[in-house]
């Protein structure tokens, strides 16, 4: 019941980056009321991550909403974000 929640205020939360995997939307979002981002801008942050913070600076991966839809309007996800995630794996 959220009207029996107790109330935190502003909390600060700290998550190593080795522990964050980020979400993004597939096909179906369309980049209003759903945020739309390419697995390039996903590879994008994580060679900016690499690049300033080192190995230990890299968050753990990515993840998409729908398998369903995999494929749709010619997005396919899972084999971009593997080979994004790939293309920047620190030596």
């Amino acid at each position: 019941d959220v009207n029996n929640m107790p109330s935190y205020g502003k909390v600060n939360i700290k998550i190593p980056p080795h522990k964050l995997v980020i979400g993004v939307a597939n096909g179906w979002a369309d980049g209003v009321k759903f945020a739309k981002i390419s697995s390039d801008d996903v590879a994008q942050a994580q060679r900016l991550l690499l690049e300033r913070y080192g190995p230990k600076g890299l968050f753990r991966g990515a993840m998409f909403w729908t398998i369903e839809e995999e494929g749709n309007d010619g997005i396919f996800m899972a084999s971009s974000l593997v080979a994004a995630l790939k293309s920047c794996k620190s030596s």
